[in-house]
């Protein structure tokens, strides 16, 4: 029996025993055997990594973009990949925080334009993302954004250029909670159709209108 039927099968026992007290007690167990079976397809489905992330492997051609190509360690067999985009002409450094799908090279027309408005641009692939090694998840991906704008703002102090973070989508999540922590290191942030909450992503991707509410 998977994880979902065990789960599913304990919830079911535990209100079977609470109905047979009879009364308020036996409405309780059923409505905690409900919860029992949803809470076991919920875990039955669910995986982060396939959930949330659209990662890809394949790296477009970047044309006649100016950038430097850099490996960083996180962890143990987790390397990520950063690219640093240069324009002639800078007026701001800006540190992109990409979404959910694909990678790098799949944004590579909004960094031409960012590029051509005068900006330097550091993007980072996380794990799992391009060519960087591992599987994605929350707290995986915080900790690669946070090891990329370390070296970022390493970059970032050898001129006087203003620092700007800029989040999209679910990067969006990301680059608010990495602004929050180091405020003191970002003169401007911007947010392109973020999301509201990791809850709220989670509710619109889980079938089924029990389970949502759950």
């Amino acid at each position: 029996m998977g994880i979902g039927g065990k789960n599913a099968a304990r919830g079911f026992i535990v209100g079977g025993k609470g109905a047979a007290l009879g009364g308020k007690h036996g409405g309780r167990g059923a409505l905690t055997g409900l919860e029992g079976f949803t809470l076991g397809i919920g875990k039955a489905i669910y995986n982060e990594s396939k959930m949330f992330y659209r990662p890809s492997s394949e790296i477009e051609d970047m044309g006649d973009l100016i950038y430097e190509e850099k490996a960083i360690d996180v962890e143990e067999n987790i390397t990520i990949y950063t690219y640093y985009f240069r324009s002639k002409s800078p007026k701001a450094n800006l540190f992109l925080v990409h979404g959910n799908g694909g990678n790098v090279s799949t944004y590579k027309n909004m960094i031409q334009t960012l590029v051509s408005g005068n900006y330097n641009v550091y993007v980072v692939d996380w794990r799992g993302y391009g060519k960087s090694t591992g599987k994605p998840g929350y707290k995986g991906l915080l900790k690669d954004t946070e090891a990329a704008f370390d070296d970022f703002i390493s970059m970032a102090r050898q001129d006087s250029l203003q620092v700007i973070v800029y989040g999209m989508s679910m990067g969006g999540q990301l680059a608010t909670k990495l602004v929050s922590d180091r405020q003191q290191e970002v003169d401007d942030f911007v947010l392109d159709g973020s999301l509201s909450s990791a809850q709220n992503l989670a509710m619109d991707f889980m079938p089924g209108k029990l389970i949502r509410n759950s």
